[in-house]
């Protein structure tokens, strides 16, 4: 990590080296549980953005525009940002943590 944030000219490399693989870990957890959904959303999407910006958009060797567009959607950092997107739009599903904390909330409202 330290390497590829180094060649990228990331500064801070060091710091940033545990803080993208830190922000990665929790809020990767955080989605496989479906915890805090939209918000692991929007932290592993910003990192995708960074590492779109920095790394990938550098490795794409194609012709202008199309050619070039086709390539950069092939990338895995843009598919996990759809992906990413998709589920902050659809919401973390019934097998969640998220959908259990909201159904418990909705029944002590009700009862209230």
């Amino acid at each position: 990590m330290r390497d590829t944030l180094g060649v990228a000219k990331v500064p801070f490399t060091d710091f940033n080296a545990v803080f993208v693989s830190t922000v990665e870990f929790v809020f990767g957890f955080l989605l496989v549980i479906g915890a805090l959904t939209p918000v692991a959303c929007v932290m592993l999407g910003c990192v995708m953005i960074v590492a779109i910006a920095t790394t990938a958009i550098k490795q794409i060797k194609a012709p202008p525009l199309l050619g070039w567009l086709s390539e950069f959607l092939y990338l895995p950092e843009v598919l996990y940002l759809v992906i990413l997107l998709w589920l902050v739009l659809a919401g973390p599903g019934w097998f969640s943590v998220d959908h259990l904390i909201l159904t418990h909330m909705r029944v002590f409202s009700v009862l209230a």
